[in-house]
């Protein structure tokens, strides 16, 4: 890939340190309970005792914007940034990230509200010299672990750019990338609006656990790529949130599909999708619970996903209809009134108690095996397992009884599990014969 260079200069200024603090002390945002004047006094002289800060940048003026540069090049302390514009203010020049291009230490970088991209002069696939100068700034950096770019303007053209750039980079240190309340939008007139490149840096950044894309716009077009991320077995990211996008139904059960070899993914953010209704809802949970509990035989249990634990569910709030909350835990599927006479709804009383037992044994600690066997047991105790002639398999029918009496369940439905014994007995009583011991 042909190198950019990008020709900044942030021009050399000495000031006071009294000087320094009323230029830039009052765009301290959060110094981690440091004075702001001292805070900026630390980033000047490389003090390591400040080694996060967050910047309102929009209360700099052009001088002050290039002093925080020059400090910026210099230090090698810091590992944690926040760059926050709460205007829409258009920089020309960002001599901040101009001064981090040198940086090589910077762990974390988050963008809050500054307009990276947006149009500029020489069409929309033109894109801006402050995306340039980030591009300059992923390249260099070897030891970038984060990176957010919240609502920074970045339309297809800027997020095919930074994609190239961060699937090019030479170390593989990337964990999360943020890039919510952009403007991916899914028009015919972008060719770009696909994901394909940025998934290519997904999957190049080996290391990459979280993908935040809520907030984008992002329909069909965007779902294919991101379905091809989901069905590569050797992806390793666990979280990806399609929050407030133009997913469909059909798109999220595309995605749900694509899971059946991946042993990674945790979570799958799907909330606040307008597109989806009630009845998408109920399709996307059954497919769901296909995944994460297959079948109704003893031989299929292996045969389920063992990692996704969380979907998005659009619980009711007595402050907005349409509103939905995400579910970061299993066990808070039940937190008030509406929560589970809504999920019963989708997919009927059994199935949803399945479905969240199934969540449950994938959240929490264990081997697959082991969350194989809660599910095999839980299906079992809802009279929904398929016992088959695998029972009467030498040393099967021991197994099964000892995992319903000693499994969690027997404390919170001891008689579901008294019956639950009786039945597997009842199927096989040859097996219960004199002379035979269980």
């Amino acid at each position: 890939m042909e190198i950019l260079a990008v020709h900044h200069h942030c021009e050399s200024f000495s000031l006071s340190d009294a000087d320094d603090v009323v230029l830039l002390g009052p765009c301290v945002h959060n110094s981690g309970g440091i004075a702001n004047s001292e805070a900026i006094l630390h980033i000047k002289h490389n003090d390591p005792r400040t080694s996060r800060i967050s910047l309102n940048i929009a209360r700099l003026n052009r001088r002050a914007l290039k002093r925080l540069g020059i400090i910026l090049r210099n230090n090698t302390s810091l590992e944690e940034i926040e760059l926050i514009s709460n205007q829409r203010r258009r920089f020309a020049e960002l001599w901040p990230l101009v001064g981090l291009q040198t940086n090589d230490r910077l762990k974390h970088l988050a963008f809050n509200f500054v307009p990276l991209g947006g149009p500029v002069a020489g069409g929309p696939d033109v894109v801006s010299s402050l995306v340039k100068a980030l591009a300059t700034f992923l390249t260099d950096n070897p030891s970038l672990e984060t990176l957010s770019l919240q609502n920074g303007f970045l339309g297809p053209p800027e997020i095919a750019f930074i994609s190239r750039w961060l699937a090019a980079r030479p170390s593989n240190t990337l964990v999360a990338l943020d890039l919510s309340s952009n403007s991916i939008v899914e028009d015919g007139s972008f060719e770009g609006c696909h994901l394909d490149e940025l998934v290519a840096a997904v999957r190049r950044n080996r290391r990459m656990r979280r993908l935040d894309l809520g907030g984008n716009q992002i329909g069909s077009a965007g779902v294919a790529s991101l379905r091809a991320l989901l069905a590569d077995e050797d992806s390793n990211l666990e979280h990806l949130d399609l929050t407030c996008n133009l997913v469909k139904a059909d798109d999220a059960v595309s995605l749900i599909e694509a899971l059946v070899r991946n042993k990674k993914l945790k979570t799958l953010d799907l909330r606040a999708n307008g597109w989806i209704r009630h009845d998408g809802w109920a399709r996307i949970l059954r497919r769901t619970l296909q995944l994460v509990c297959t079948g109704h035989a003893l031989s299929n249990a292996a045969d389920s996903n063992m990692t996704l634990s969380s979907l998005s569910f659009p619980f009711g709030d007595p402050h907005h209809e349409e509103h939905s909350e995400a579910l970061p835990r299993p066990d808070e599927f039940d937190q008030g009134p509406n929560d589970r006479a809504y999920f019963d709804r989708a997919l009927g009383g059994r199935d949803a108690t399945l479905l969240r037992a199934s969540f449950e044994a994938n959240h929490g600690p264990g081997s697959d095996a082991s969350k194989a066997r809660k599910k095999v047991v839980m299906r079992h105790v809802l009279g929904d397992l398929d016992l088959g002639q695998e029972i009467a398999v030498a040393g099967t029918m021991p197994r099964v009884l000892s995992w319903i009496g000693r499994g969690e369940y027997n404390s919170r439905c001891p008689s579901l599990v008294l019956d639950a014994i009786f039945r597997v007995v009842r199927a096989k009583p040859d097996l219960c014969s004199r002379g035979r011991s269980l």
